[in-house]
């Protein structure tokens, strides 16, 4: 045979024989270089499409610049020189000798690649073997690798590739049967098009449903076996009886008994009874402060006892894209809507009325009068029920509140001499024109245990709220009754609002009353209460003022250690400030 490989030069100076050309040009970096062909042959087998094509490619243009004679004459090699082309060194097994490729398994030799196959892993072998692999290994575990046993599992692409998609997805159907004919599991159907294999799981029988109560039996059985979350859309549902969400407490059956038998509106177990409740006592005094009346749809509406409007129906085929039963409560988000009789805000959310009901009783958490439980949990906005006249007379009197704090604050803030601060004269600042909300976030209002009145307690920073839990209110006391528990006189000008005492302990004003006789500065009784006793120090130990003119109070006061009262603080202003108010 005569041979076609001739002397070459490398682009890094060596001579390339045909012996040993190919292990050279893999590990000189020079070629890598400068080699147009090397940059475009690595892009195009980054897919087994593109390695096919990079081949046919190779193929067409050694034919193109070949003078020889046609393929089928070049592929007739005399017997005799069979076993000087089987010595060819390992190297060249993938280049074409005398434009033959040879399969590695087989070692049958082609003249083209057109029934090769040559998968990522690199091995050169014939269709036949890859599509044979696939077919046997498929069905019974769900891959397919490599028949050269080096551990490569073909991708889905490759497989199509070699027997297309319709072949593919009956191989896919067998896996699945296979599958379920060993592990007992079923093939499920997402409706989001997602297919999967549920196998069933251990039962659990100390499950608890959504109220705390432990499952039956059965209906733990029928969960381990048919409970079922697409790992796709993440819905959970059953997937014998397609029941979404999945009918947690109960099996297959007694959920569509349950679904077609008369239950209680509110804890859902089923009755006989007339009325649309069961006879626990919660059920009936949640039905007790319910709307009796039907809504035009036929159903029962989910309002209140005595409300002037009833709100659209709640049940899933008449909300028609608004709020339904199973949407939950934004304040308890324990219960649905469904679950209790409900109120519409004025900004057209809905609550569980005993939820509301509940937050305007119990009011601001802490010591600080503070108004985000008079709020909608969803927008901020006021938590008015107008429709509910019992509800809106406890949020009249919370909004006479704030107007009476709100009222205080701008005082304040023109005592303080903020009023022109550049925040609220920002068009680009959150307080921009508003004085008022801006009052409230810097000054603390506290009310008084005794008149029930809002007093100032300093000023305090947006981010910091010293609210405790276990704080106690009979602490809380203005320093208009505090005055008079220690001789202290109102303004004859301006009353008992501006009446302040000095903290105890510091140069601070005081926001905390206790045992009748001391004052403290909200910072001082934080640290009593933590356990850094200011009451039991001495004098000396105590922050010392710095004198007049630096002192926060800007007046001449006792060492601190002793009660002191600044008195009316508008008029102690006027004297030191001669300030217009």
């Amino acid at each position: 045979m005569e041979n076609h490989f001739a002397t070459c030069r490398c682009p890094c100076g060596q001579d390339l024989q045909q012996l040993g050309a190919v292990d050279h040009l893999l590990v000189c970096p020079e070629w890598k270089n400068s080699s147009l062909l090397y940059g475009y042959a690595i892009e195009q087998s980054r897919s087994p499409a593109g390695r096919s094509m990079l081949i046919y490619e190779c193929e067409a243009l050694l034919r193109l610049a070949s003078p020889k004679p046609e393929i089928e004459e070049e592929f007739k090699v005399p017997a005799k020189k069979l076993p000087q082309m089987q010595k060819q060194p390992s190297y060249d097994k993938y280049v074409r000798e005398e434009e033959v490729v040879s399969c590695e398994l087989c070692h049958r030799k082609q003249p083209d690649m057109t029934n090769m196959f040559f998968p990522e892993c690199c091995h050169m072998m014939c269709k036949s073997h890859a599509i044979d692999a696939i077919r046997s290994q498929y069905p019974i575990q769900n891959y397919a690798k490599c028949p050269m046993d080096c551990g490569y599992t073909f991708s889905v692409e490759e497989i199509i590739d070699l027997i297309g998609a319709d072949e593919f997805e009956k191989l896919k159907e067998k896996s699945f049967q296979e599958f379920i004919s060993q592990t007992g599991g079923i093939v499920v159907n997402c409706d989001c098009g997602v297919m999967s294999i549920l196998e069933p799981g251990v039962p659990d029988y100390a499950y608890k449903d959504e109220q705390g109560q432990p499952i039956s039996r059965r209906a733990a059985e029928n969960m381990a076996q048919f409970r079922f979350r697409c790992g796709n859309c993440h819905k959970i549902f059953c997937a014998s009886c397609k029941a979404d969400p999945y009918h947690l407490g109960k099996t297959c059956q007694e959920h569509q008994d349950f679904k077609v038998a008369k239950h209680c509106r509110y804890c859902g177990k089923v009755i006989q009874s007339v009325r649309p409740v069961c006879s626990e006592a919660a059920c009936l005094e949640l039905y007790e402060n319910s709307c009796k009346k039907i809504l035009p749809c036929g159903h029962q509406c989910f309002g209140t006892n005595g409300e002037t409007e009833c709100f659209p129906c709640l049940e899933e085929e008449c909300a028609q894209g608004g709020p339904t039963i199973y949407d939950y409560c934004a304040i308890c988000y324990i219960d649905g809507l469904g679950a209790a009789p409900c109120v519409k805000l004025i900004c057209g959310h809905l609550l569980h009325y005993h939820c509301l009901n509940t937050y305007l009783e119990k009011r601001w958490v802490g010591p600080r009068i503070t108004f985000n439980f008079a709020k909608c949990p969803n927008c901020k906005e006021w938590a008015q029920v107008p429709d509910n006249p019992a509800l809106t007379q406890k949020m009249d009197k919370i909004l006479e509140l704030y107007d009476d704090i709100r009222q205080k604050g701008l005082k304040r803030l023109k005592f303080e001499g903020m009023e022109n601060d550049p925040r609220l004269n920002d068009p680009n600042d959150h307080y921009y024109q508003k004085p008022d909300i801006y009052a409230l976030d810097r000054f603390a209002y506290y009310e008084c245990f005794k008149c029930k009145q809002p007093y100032f307690g300093g000023k305090k920073e947006c981010e910091e709220n010293r609210d405790r839990a276990g704080y106690n209110p009979q602490e809380l006391v203005c320093p208009g009754c505090s005055a008079i528990c220690m001789d202290g006189a109102d303004c004859k000008t301006h009353g008992k609002e501006f009446i302040e005492f000095k903290c105890k302990f510091c140069c601070g004003i005081s926001a905390w009353f206790c045992w009748g006789t001391t004052h403290f500065c909200d910072p001082c009784h934080t640290k009593q209460n933590n356990g850094d006793y200011v009451s039991q120090k001495k004098k000396e130990d105590l922050p010392q003022c710095p004198g007049p003119d630096l002192c926060p109070l800007k007046v001449r006061h006792p060492p601190n250690g002793e009660e002191f009262s600044l008195g009316c603080a508008i008029c102690r202003n006027l004297a030191s400030n001669s300030r217009e108010f």
